[in-house]
């Protein structure tokens, strides 16, 4: 397991411990991802298939495309997603269990995005 070094970095603090085992991406449930161009603080979406058990991701400030959404979409434990100051540019849309999305002060944002959500149970748009 390789997960990128900002998320590496990040997970040590949230978690206190000197190494990432596997088995502690697999145990969180709940994980906010702060994107930062000035501090240069990207993370990897591909990284989320470890997150065996995540049920609520919040991501703030990234720019999502099909690549995001994909990846966001083999979480399938995700209950709850929110965006906060996204980019969108993705031509696919969600399609997993989510129950909620929230969405505020995104950029380019399509309802499309969450028409094939199923169990889909609230979703609030902010501008």
């Amino acid at each position: 397991m390789k997960i990128c070094d900002n998320l590496y970095k990040y997970l040590v603090l949230k978690l206190g411990k000197q190494d990432i085992e596997k088995e502690d991406l697999e145990n969180i449930e709940n994980l906010s991802l702060v994107f930062d161009k000035e501090e240069k603080i990207n993370y990897d979406f591909k990284d989320l298939i470890y997150f065996k058990n995540l049920k609520e991701l919040t991501i703030i400030g990234a720019s999502i495309n099909n690549f995001e959404i994909n990846c966001i979409n083999r979480i399938d434990t995700l209950k709850e997603l929110t965006f906060i100051q996204c980019r969108f540019k993705a031509k696919c849309n969600l399609c997993n269990n989510i129950e909620e999305v929230i969405v505020q002060k995104c950029k380019k944002f399509k309802k499309e995005y969450v028409s094939e959500l199923n169990n889909i149970k609230n979703i609030k748009i902010e501008k």
